[in-house]
């Protein structure tokens, strides 16, 4: 049978399938640092599909995955929940939700938190 290269990071449970299949393979465990790059990897690949959901279905399916994976990396940094829920409520209260829907076109302020914000969308004026 053809092998298929795959070079990604999988989960503990896409593993225990693959084994009870008796499918042949070969993997690698990751040291700290490839493993917090396949982390990464996973969470660009899946923001990717998340992006292009069509329906409410695959939607959800994407969120949970990208859920999932920040999570994950939040475990690996050794992030604890109440200090993200801290951070949470900090960002929350400096930069406020998005529950008005406020789209800024121009402005002629120079406040930095608008320009945080401006500087990932330069080229579209």
């Amino acid at each position: 049978m053809e092998r298929i290269h795959f070079n990604t990071l999988i989960s503990d449970e896409s593993f225990k399938r693959l084994k009870s299949k008796g499918a042949k393979f070969r993997v690698e465990r990751l040291d700290d640092d490839s493993f917090e790059n396949e982390l990464f990897k996973k969470v660009k690949k899946n923001g990717s599909s998340f992006l292009v959901a069509r329906n409410r279905e695959e939607f959800l399916t994407e969120y949970g995955n990208l859920l999932l994976l920040v999570k994950e990396i939040g475990e690996f940094k050794k992030i604890t929940d109440e200090e993200l829920e801290e951070i949470k409520r900090i960002n929350l209260e400096e930069k406020g939700s998005f529950s008005e829907r406020i789209f800024l076109r121009w402005a002629t302020d120079t406040d930095e938190s608008i320009n945080n914000e401006k500087k990932s969308d330069q080229s579209k004026k």
